[in-house]
């Protein structure tokens, strides 16, 4: 799942540009889909790696203890719920996003599509954002990470986001095209939240700064 670097800054500019302009509820509910759909695309096709493991950890995680669902039947009616929602609204399939996004070419404008906003969306996806904030807060908020580098000036307000991507992909994600949509999302999030209340106050849940 290798790209070159290049063309993954490239593609992460154009993931920040398409998303850029997508509210809080937008970018939960957006975030919710992609998590649904990155695992339908890892359990169609043999991936394997410490990155793909780390996703499956943090998505079984806001599996178990978001509190939309009592036992496994109950949470697999809600990926299939999903799948339903998004095919109707957008006419994607499962993991399609995933694939375009592992092929080179992610694209989130179907995710701009108003009628994706739902509270069974946002819970979820307000889970899985806090759990991704508090597993990478180091890599965000320790030394040299994109929070010290605002701090000190280094990068502004606006190149935020793709600070925070870039380090994300970097550290944790092995670089690939196949995390860009992901990473901007939290990324985009983080910045919404507010970076600053994020990476000072370490037992922040993320869900109630956004």
């Amino acid at each position: 799942m290798s790209t070159p670097p290049g063309h993954v800054e490239r593609e992460v500019e154009k993931i920040l540009a398409q998303a850029a302009e997508y509210d809080e509820v937008q970018l939960l509910s957006g975030l919710a889909v992609l998590m649904a759909d990155a695992k339908e695309y890892f359990d169609l096709h043999t991936v394997e790696g410490a990155d793909v493991e780390t996703f499956r950890s943090v998505y079984g995680d806001t599996m178990m203890t978001s509190g939309f669902w009592t036992d496994w039947e109950e949470r697999k009616l809600w990926e299939m719920d999903v799948w339903d929602e998004v095919n109707d609204v957008t006419g994607l399939e499962p993991g399609e996003l995933t694939e375009r996004a592992a092929e080179g070419n992610p694209d989130v404008t179907p995710l701009g599509n108003p009628e994706i906003e739902h509270e069974w969306f946002m819970g979820p996806g307000e889970e899985f954002l806090n759990r991704f904030g508090k597993k990478f807060r180091e890599t965000i908020c320790g030394p040299g990470g994109p929070y010290e580098q605002f701090e000190d000036g280094l990068i502004g307000q606006e190149q935020l986001p793709q600070v925070i991507v870039t380090t994300l992909l970097a550290s944790g994600f092995s670089g690939g095209a196949v995390w860009i949509p992901m990473a901007a999302y939290v990324g985009l999030l983080l910045v919404k939240a507010g970076l600053k209340t994020y990476c000072e106050n370490p037992e922040s849940d993320l869900e109630e700064l956004v």
